[in-house]
């Protein structure tokens, strides 16, 4: 299925400063079908997320049907690409956005779980004779082919895809200038619910590509230690968590008679905190040079991601620990992270004859953390708060079987970070635990004879159930990095 769009993009922004964004973009959009579903849900898709983002000023298919009836016009139900230059010019628009569905389907798929229901099926036949595979699956070939002429096999496990791509256009010249694409694929409910859940997956990358296609410029107006005073506010999408890069201002100078100009160096991030109708307060995440007023503030299309790596070592245990973090609002007072963990364990054993003795036992671990950021300024961090991490280590039991068990209880955490480059920070880690770290029962999977499996506790015939330590405080080091 091949279904065009073309947004018409007016240019009337008054533009002063360095390319400094003052009014909003005209946007018109026009269905290639008018008639086609896909089509029409598309059109109402991007021009949501285009009046959400308050910067684009909507012109629907009435308007233009207006402006080309002044020019003695029609406007059919089908748009084809040599009509774009010509509507462009009577338009008075220069560039546009050409969005191509180039791929939509839906149909019925196996749910997992009969999947997996099969593959136990034709291990069971396999042992009662090749004859016996061919003659079922002639059967059930026959059946689902009669199935699927008759109605959809999996009616409820729909799988739903959708391919655009985006292509700015020239309109003067009817050339591509960019292209991206989106895409979105969804496995479930039934044609309905299934549609529904893969446009929702457009409709969030559609945002994320207008912000990347018409990105705000701001300008600092005033800077009052680490709060600056920007243009730019509510009139035209600015909002509060809204993230600029700052740059010095560009530079022009003359080489061999040409005039060229340079382009300003990064120096800093800033995330908008109050708005107004006009105008923003924001607070500098990070600087490596002093900010000035005057300076440039271009906005950051893009999702924020913040994480750390760690590793940490001690004479008690954890032995060893390495940590692996992500935050969900590292800018914010509270911040909650996930993090991957793996390291050594020390693992007490215990006979009957008190007689103990300890290993070193491997594990690998998920922590969820809340953590509240004390101090947050632009050339460090410093943070506290409560980690629960779930770690996974294992060993044998008296039986020689390898049995497993999980490791939990609570933490209390503090983190110091200090800026060493624009996306790097180093940081010091200290954890302590504040309740006692116990063992899960120590078990085992016992596969049966029709090759399933029990969960089966471990056999102890000499000792306790082992008992792994989690002692002491820990002391970390490592990197905290970003990625604008």
């Amino acid at each position: 299925m091949n279904v065009k769009y073309f947004i018409i993009l007016f240019f009337f922004s008054l533009v002063f400063s360095q390319q400094v964004t003052i009014d909003k973009k005209k946007i018109l959009i026009l269905p290639q079908n008018k008639n086609d579903e896909i089509s029409y849900q598309i059109t109402r898709i991007f021009s949501g997320q285009a009046a959400k983002l308050k910067r684009f000023e909507i012109i629907d298919r009435n308007n233009l049907s207006k402006i080309l009836e002044e020019q003695s016009l029609g406007l059919t139900g089908v748009i084809i690409d040599d009509d774009i230059v010509e509507i462009g010019n009577i338009a008075g628009a220069d560039e546009g956005i050409l969005i191509n569905v180039i791929a939509f389907g839906q149909k019925g798929v196996k749910p997992k779980e009969e999947i997996e229901e099969e593959k136990k099926d034709r291990e069971k036949i396999r042992k009662s004779g090749v004859v016996s595979i061919i003659a079922r699956d002639i059967i059930k070939a026959v059946i689902e082919n009669d199935k699927n002429k008759k109605n959809e096999l999996y009616p409820n496990n729909i799988h739903t895809t959708i391919r655009v791509q985006y292509d700015i256009i020239n309109l003067k010249t009817g050339q591509t200038i960019d292209s991206y694409s989106s895409n979105a694929n969804y496995t479930g409910g039934n044609l309905s619910y299934s549609l529904s859940q893969a446009l929702s997956i457009i409709s969030q990358d559609t945002q994320f590509k207008l912000r990347a296609f018409y990105s705000l410029t701001s300008e600092v107006l005033d800077v009052n230690g680490n709060n600056l005073t920007m243009l730019l506010g509510s009139n035209i999408g600015v909002k509060k968590g809204s993230i600029f890069m700052i740059q010095t201002p560009e530079k022009s100078r003359e080489i061999r008679g040409r005039v060229i100009t340079i382009p300003g160096e990064n120096i800093g991030y800033a995330r908008v905190e109050r708005v107004s109708v006009d105008a923003n307060t924001s607070r500098v995440l990070r600087k490596w040079s002093k900010i000035k007023p005057g300076m440039i503030a271009l906005e950051n299309p893009k999702r924020t991601y913040v994480g750390s790596f760690s590793f940490g070592f001690s004479e008690t245990s954890p032995e060893a620990l390495i940590n692996l973090k992500i935050s969900s609002n590292p800018f914010g007072k509270l911040d909650g992270k996930i993090s991957l963990q793996g390291g050594s364990l020390k693992t007490k054993f215990l006979t009957y004859d008190q007689e103990v003795s300890y290993k070193s036992t491997g594990f690998v671990g998920l922590g969820i953390h809340l953590d509240y950021n004390l101090l947050n300024v632009p050339f460090g961090l410093l943070t506290t708060g409560l980690t629960l991490p779930f770690y996974f280590t294992s060993t044998k039991d008296d039986y020689d079987n390898e049995v497993s068990s999980v490791l939990s209880g609570l933490l209390l955490e503090s983190s110091l970070s200090f800026m060493i480059n624009p996306k790097f920070d180093f940081i010091f880690n200290l954890s302590l635990p504040i309740t006692e770290f116990n063992n899960s029962n120590w078990t085992f999977l016992d596969e049966n004879d029709d090759d399933s499996s029990n969960e089966t506790d471990a056999v102890w015939i000499n000792q306790y159930s082992p008992e792994s330590l989690f002692q002491d405080f820990q002391l970390s080091l490592g990197f905290r990095f970003f990625i604008f």
